[in-house]
């Protein structure tokens, strides 16, 4: 029988099934679910960009895009963030995750300035130009002590069970904190999304009813007791109290923080080449021109003079880990906040 290729909006009977192989491919423990992780991408109006593969009535594949708009200041475009990558153990090596990667790579490159992959699997896709990126710092190696964190001032709460006001309230401060780095927009529709994350907790401090500072805790089991989004990026006062527990923190903080543990953000792939020399234009402040890329060599000037690079040494000169001396002061420090990964 022919395999078809389709999406969970056309077939939503077969949500269930493809939940399970996602959830046997990543070896999910008992008593963790993927969707209660990554909402975000298997969010019922999400479907039309869960794309698998199927043989007759068995889903074999799986590859899940969510779209989101990342911004630094004023600058923005729209990246295609990729997860939920799973293959049945009977179908692999028959060439159908490379049917369905090129497939969704291909419809998505014209719209996105780039495409981000979380994995462990760098070598497999380098093959399809996908290089390592960015990196994120932890602080320190404790894990969630609700005590010591009700002492200095914070409760913990779900985002579920926040008002509409407390919600406007954290917006304004993930705004305000995050505005410096590339990182994800967030509208009220985002931020509805984001509260089916059962597995998250957030922590908040208030004057009166106004919170004046939170951080997020725990999603799933690979992020069990690490805080990877809190409000006071740039208090170094307040970090301090907060050092020895697990805290991700953008790369930046290492000027003035010990870091026991650094992780690459993920694996970038340039999409669409001209989105991408406009979003690059913009968080450089015109001073860095991209003029071709071809081969898997980037073409630029910078300050009017010119420079070749290969792909992978480029985006790492301008986003790190440990950025190029001559870009650092531009500060563009991706983040990528643990709720909105996939």
């Amino acid at each position: 029988m022919a395999i078809i290729q389709t999406t969970l909006a056309e077939k939503p009977e077969l949500y269930n099934e493809t939940l399970s192989l996602i959830e046997a491919s990543f070896n999910y423990p008992p008593g963790h679910s993927f969707e209660n992780d990554f909402y975000s991408l298997l969010d019922p109006s999400n479907h039309k960009h869960n794309h698998i593969l199927i043989d007759g009535d068995t889903v074999v594949a799986h590859i899940g895009i969510n779209l989101r708009e990342f911004y630094k200041g004023e600058t923005t475009t729209l990246v295609a963030l990729i997860g939920g990558v799973a293959v049945s153990q009977e179908h692999r090596g028959k060439g159908h995750f490379k049917e369905l990667f090129n497939y969704v790579l291909q419809r998505y490159s014209k719209k996105c300035s780039f495409f981000i992959l979380w994995s462990d699997k760098a070598a497999l896709y380098r093959k399809y130009e996908f290089y390592e990126f960015g990196s994120v710092i932890q602080l320190g190696a404790k894990e969630e002590n609700e005590d010591y964190f009700n002492t200095i001032g914070f409760k913990k709460y779900k985002l579920k069970d926040l008002s509409e006001s407390d919600i406007k309230n954290l917006h304004k401060l993930y705004k305000h904190n995050h505005n410096d780095y590339i990182t994800p927009k967030r509208s009220p529709r985002n931020w509805d999304t984001l509260s089916n994350i059962k597995t998250t907790d957030i922590y908040i401090e208030r004057n009166g009813n106004e919170i004046t500072n939170y951080f997020f805790i725990n999603k799933g089991f690979d992020l069990t007791g690490v805080i990877h989004e809190c409000s006071f990026f740039n208090d170094q006062d307040m970090l301090k109290k907060f050092s020895e527990y697990k805290v991700w923190l953008p790369e930046k903080h290492l000027s003035y923080m010990t870091s026991v543990q650094s992780l690459y953000i993920g694996i970038l792939k340039i999409g669409n080449l001209e989105l991408f020399k406009k979003f690059i234009s913009g968080i450089f402040s015109n001073d860095l021109i991209i003029n071709d890329i071809e081969s898997s060599k980037i073409f630029f000037s910078f300050k009017d003079e010119n420079f070749t690079l290969s792909t992978d040494e480029f985006l790492a000169f301008i986003f790190g880990p440990t950025p190029a001396q001559e870009f650092a002061p531009y500060g563009n420090w991706f983040f990528i906040p643990g709720l909105d990964s996939i």
